[in-house]
């Protein structure tokens, strides 16, 4: 049905279907021991992320598992269920960070029969944060420490500033190639010729100052000196916001803001 759906707009190309139930099969069939199979342990959270800062800064968070991955490298499902493997949890809570990655995890976890698998749509680096900045086990119910990570997700917004690939007009806002542009989730905000200057005109879009809490995640490419110009213009335009900063290390983002 899908199939005969989409073909009404153009025919295909290519088409590849492939069953992923059988797909796993093969693979455990085939597959060597896990080499680093932890003890059995109740609960463990698997995120996603990309750039040593940013996986460092989640490990000391309490994830037990960090798939590289994120925009431009989306993790395949076979990635999450080797994780899964490795942490040998009777529950695992999953954080995706970025929406086309949410399928992936629920795929492995409707396949995986080892551990029950709890996928928390976190659809941005800001709400994979939020929600591990409230990780409680201590509660030893999996149903409560679900429902507190997706209620930690509320509220919060994540902005990113990435250097323009083409001339566009997305939003009304018109960005220009070699350019910078600011946007949340899938919504445009700020175009801009310099990064400083797009993550200074982000933070005013995302009205940054009316909130309590910035996290600002620096990029690979990233300077001192515009970390710095950052740092300069949240302290002169918003003095009642707490600035945290992570060298994330990240390759797309130059910045990500994640505003609580």
């Amino acid at each position: 049905k899908v199939l005969a759906h989409c073909q009404q707009f153009g025919e295909f190309l290519t088409v590849k279907i492939e069953n992923m139930t059988l797909q796993h099969n093969e693979t455990q069939e085939h597959k060597k021991p896990p080499k680093r199979r932890r003890a059995r342990r109740k609960f463990a959270v698997v995120t996603v992320a990309s750039g040593q800062g940013l996986i460092d800064t989640f490990k000391e968070m309490g994830v037990d598992f960090v798939i590289e991955g994120g925009q431009t490298n989306n993790p395949s499902a076979e990635s999450f269920i080797e994780a899964f493997d490795e942490v040998n949890a009777d529950y695992v809570f999953v954080l995706p960070n970025n929406g086309n990655i949410v399928m992936a995890a629920k795929q492995a976890g409707a396949i995986y029969e080892g551990s029950d698998i709890r996928v928390i749509e976190s659809k941005t680096i800001g709400e994979g944060y939020s929600a591990l900045s409230m990780l409680d086990y201590g509660v030893d119910d999996a149903d409560e420490i679900e429902r507190g990570l997706i209620e930690s997700m509320q509220g919060v917004t994540t902005g990113m500033v990435s250097r323009v690939a083409r001339d566009a007009t997305v939003n009304g806002v018109d960005v220009q190639k070699g350019g910078y542009m600011g946007f949340t989730n899938r919504t445009m905000l700020v175009a801009s010729p310099t990064k400083t200057q797009a993550v200074c005109a982000l933070i005013d879009a995302l009205k940054v100052c009316e909130h309590e809490f910035l996290i600002a995640v620096y990029g690979a490419e990233t300077t001192d000196e515009e970390k710095e110009i950052a740092r300069a213009y949240v302290a002169e335009t918003c003095p009642n916001v707490e600035l945290y900063e992570i060298d994330g290390g990240q390759e797309i983002y130059d910045y990500i803001l994640i505003v609580e």
